[in-house]
């Protein structure tokens, strides 16, 4: 099977690349994947990871000024209790007035990809291991896709039931340089300068779990 067609469709982020508009003369250029994209180690969710994780920059630099960073995050964490293990893609800190701590745990998808039980129930494991520890903990659920499969929806509905905060979010909010502030539903979304994860909660919500 060839590598590079007429259409190449990368293996990473789904996105479709139309390499003869490259072309000026047939045999004037030669293309290969290289850097990230040549490795064939699971590096496709790297992706995702790293535009969830621009949503998050983006609006946390547009709240309030601290003398110090409110973004601190660390990727790809594999975590361990009770005899029970679980991978987690990243987890992203917030720290607001008075000493408050927002922590957002996330598994992130391409657009080929699928949130499962398993990927849910990791999420909600470690949200029981932190949610008495005085941190205001977020399940955030990520794909570089255009919306949700039904059944990832039915999952996080579930996880809505059982009072657990829920962060969501698509290219919808991915795409644009300002999250929230370009999709259609904006004149009637509750946060929509949205500024720390309770207002991501609220967006995610009303965009995804409405009844």
């Amino acid at each position: 099977m060839q590598e590079i067609d007429d259409i190449w469709r990368c293996n990473y982020c789904g996105g479709d690349n139309k390499t003869s508009l490259q072309l000026k003369d047939e045999g004037d250029w030669k293309f290969r994947k290289s850097g990230l994209f040549a490795k064939d180690n699971n590096q496709e969710g790297a992706i995702p990871v790293i535009l969830t994780l621009l949503v998050f920059l983006r609006i946390f630099d547009s709240s309030i000024k601290l003398t110090y960073s409110p973004f601190v995050y660390s990727t790809s964490l594999n975590l361990t209790s009770e005899n029970r293990s679980c991978e987690i893609d990243f987890c992203i800190l917030q720290f607001q007035e008075g000493g408050k701590i927002q922590l957002g745990i996330g598994e992130c998808k391409s657009e080929g990809g699928l949130i499962d039980q398993k990927d849910v129930d990791n999420l909600k494991f470690v949200w029981n291991k932190i949610k008495n520890l005085n941190i205001d903990c977020y399940l955030v659920f990520s794909k570089t896709a255009e919306k949700f499969k039904q059944s990832e929806i039915d999952l996080f509905k579930k996880v809505k039931e059982e009072n657990i905060p829920i962060i969501l979010l698509t290219n919808k909010e991915m795409e644009p340089y300002y999250p929230y502030r370009e999709i259609p539903e904006v004149d009637n979304l509750p946060e929509k300068y949205a500024r720390d994860m309770t207002d991501m909660n609220r967006n995610s919500i009303y965009l995804y779990l409405r009844d």
